[in-house]
């Protein structure tokens, strides 16, 4: 419950932030993301499954991430919330954007909108990471991770122009206090 407080104290403050910027929100309907908290009313590692499902409906796909973790993923939405197979309460562990979602972080990185450059000049450089299929490169931050298309064996020292004006295409908001896996199921 204190968690909940402290979350519904930080949208505050950066919902009155991000107004005052004029990069970060074109649309009365965006979605406040907010690094390590979460998204609109979900909070990650305090919300449940049936929060995101009384906040956002029933109209979703649950998807099983072999026996690790479970998405429900609203794809109208652009938005996928993740919970761990094991975990009985289904506490939302992880919560991915991706268009159509109007979501804007609270430095003003918006999918689809942003490059990797622009994360670069707002969080700082970080070193390329994967996802186990291979279909995103990954910029680790605390409490957020910024997605772009994969591309095969790129490093830190291979991040040139080309990566840099690559577009965001997801943002996935996490427990700034966990590093790697999320789920200890087995």
């Amino acid at each position: 419950m204190r968690k909940i407080a402290i979350a519904f104290v930080l949208f505050c403050l950066v919902a009155s932030e991000i107004q005052s910027s004029p990069s970060a929100i074109n649309s009365p309907q965006s979605e406040l993301v907010i690094d390590g908290v979460g998204i609109s009313w979900i909070v990650v590692n305090a919300s449940t499954e049936a929060d995101v499902i009384a906040l956002y409906g029933d109209d979703f796909k649950l998807i099983e991430h072999r026996k690790y973790s479970y998405e429900i993923e609203y794809k109208d939405l652009g938005l996928s919330f993740y919970y761990c197979y094991c975990d009985e309460e289904k506490r939302i562990v992880a919560i991915l954007i991706k268009a159509p979602c109007p979501g804007a972080t609270s430095k003003g990185i918006i999918v689809g909108q942003n490059t990797l450059q622009d994360v670069f000049d707002l969080y700082g450089k970080a070193d390329p990471r994967t996802t186990t299929a291979q279909k995103s490169l990954f910029f680790e931050y605390p409490g957020i991770n910024f997605h772009i298309d994969y591309q095969e064996e790129v490093t830190a020292e291979a991040i040139g122009e080309e990566q840099l004006n690559k577009k965001i295409i997801a943002i996935e908001i996490v427990d700034p206090d966990v590093k790697g896996s999320v789920c200890n199921c087995l």
